[in-house]
């Protein structure tokens, strides 16, 4: 099928609404992530960060709804339209910090792939995120998180991602370091032109911290893997994957039980 980029030639379009125009040629998604998470999910699921709605469109069959929160518009209206055939899916407008006020729940499963948990600001707000998270689990219900694997990045000094290539479309992806936050420098062109650039300030978050503020946070049943093939999590492979159960009892007397266990 030929692929035309005439919206390319509006130049006061932003760089995701450009980057939206060719998303899912870029990113056509992974038969292994599909295989990954479907074990994992079932009932009533969030999607935060569903970009153009694939993964959700390929994960519905077999759920009772997928909701799914996207802060693009243009990768919205992407998704509306790819879904619209899709009864048990719903996109939502919206900010990942802002999860309670969009969402009510309850959710069997939530997860949050394709490296969108560093795009919080620091420490405090992916905390925040978290707590959210377990609030809107039912009681042993699942969180899947998965990030580029930043204590990679950080020890071997990373500056460049893989060259994404489609046809005459490239996406080259570049980190450069700046204090305890990391630069992304995304560019886009067609036909060797430039199209677009962007740069977004992303936290590098490493295996240590996600655990421990896992646990902080109340989750249980921890497993980390390095990649959606399920292999361990290793300092030097190309993602960390968490996968976490909100505990059955979800309201433990932490007091009473170390009262209890000391007499």
């Amino acid at each position: 099928m030929a692929v035309t980029f005439q919206k390319f030639e509006n130049e006061h379009m932003s760089f995701y609404s450009r980057l939206s125009v060719v998303y899912d040629r870029l990113f056509p998604g992974s038969e292994n992530q599909v295989q990954f998470l479907r074990p994992l999910l079932k009932g009533r699921v969030l999607d935060v960060g569903a970009g153009t709605g694939t993964l959700m469109q390929k994960l519905a069959p077999g759920l009772d709804h997928i909701d799914g929160l996207e802060s693009s518009p243009d990768m919205l209206e992407q998704a509306h339209f790819k879904l619209q055939e899709t009864p048990n899916a719903r996109m939502t407008l919206g900010d990942m910090r802002d999860l309670k006020g969009l969402f009510s729940g309850p959710y069997d499963s939530i997860y949050c792939v394709g490296n969108t948990l560093v795009h919080l600001d620091g420490p405090e707000e992916i905390r925040g995120f978290l707590k959210q998270t377990l609030d809107l689990l039912r009681p042993g219900g699942t969180l899947i998180l998965q990030t580029v694997n930043y204590d990679r990045v950080l020890k071997e000094e990373v500056r460049t991602l893989p060259l994404l290539q489609r046809e005459k479309i490239s996406f080259q992806r570049k980190y450069a370091p700046l204090g305890d936050r990391i630069v992304f420098i995304g560019t886009l062109t067609q036909n060797g032109q430039l199209v677009g650039e962007e740069t977004t300030l992303l936290y590098p978050l490493t295996f240590e911290e996600l655990k421990k503020w896992l646990i902080q946070t109340g989750y249980t049943d921890l497993k980390f893997h390095g990649d959606f093939d399920q292999r361990p999590f290793e300092p030097e492979g190309p993602a960390l994957i968490a996968v976490a159960r909100k505990p059955w009892a979800s309201h433990i007397n932490f007091d009473q039980i170390t009262g209890q266990v000391g007499r």
